[in-house]
């Protein structure tokens, strides 16, 4: 299912099997939130929210730069998720499984580990990653560009 900018939400809301969602920026709330199956959903810019944080089981999520806190913050089942500059925060620091963490250049990575969350691997180019593994997180590789990893 290939959508521009469409809302989606009647197309495979009810009950359809569906195994690959690409959405622009249009709203996906109602597409997979009511029961059917994604096995991977891209989104550029929309509030994917809704999305998964009702049950639906989702594997990749790239987010731009749209805020994705409700989205794993649920109890989604969430593989990977790739931040640009979004604030992922509260993504994985609630308690959400997720296993690659890549954040690029300017987002704060601070909570997302620090709060228990499960983080196999977290890329920071320039972000300060101090808090990040300062308090006892559960990390198994940390690579740094330039920031200041002193604490």
């Amino acid at each position: 299912m290939l959508v521009g900018s469409g809302n989606l939400e009647a197309l495979f809301a009810r009950g359809a099997s569906v195994e690959l969602v690409l959405v622009g920026s249009g709203n996906v709330e109602p597409s997979v939130a009511r029961g059917a199956s994604a096995a991977r959903v891209l989104v550029g810019s929309g509030n994917v929210e809704p999305l998964v944080a009702r049950g639906a089981s989702v594997e990749l999520v790239p987010v731009g730069s749209a805020n994705v806190e409700p989205s794993v913050a649920r109890g989604a089942s969430v593989q990977i998720v790739l931040v640009g500059s979004g604030n992922v925060e509260p993504s994985v620091a609630r308690g959400a499984s997720v296993e690659v963490v890549l954040v690029s250049s300017s987002g704060n990575v601070e909570p997302l580990v620090a709060r228990g969350a499960s983080v196999e691997l977290v890329l920071v180019s320039s972000g300060n990653v101090e808090a990040s593994v300062a308090r006892g997180a559960s990390i198994e590789l940390v690579l740094v560009g330039s920031s200041n990893v002193e604490p």
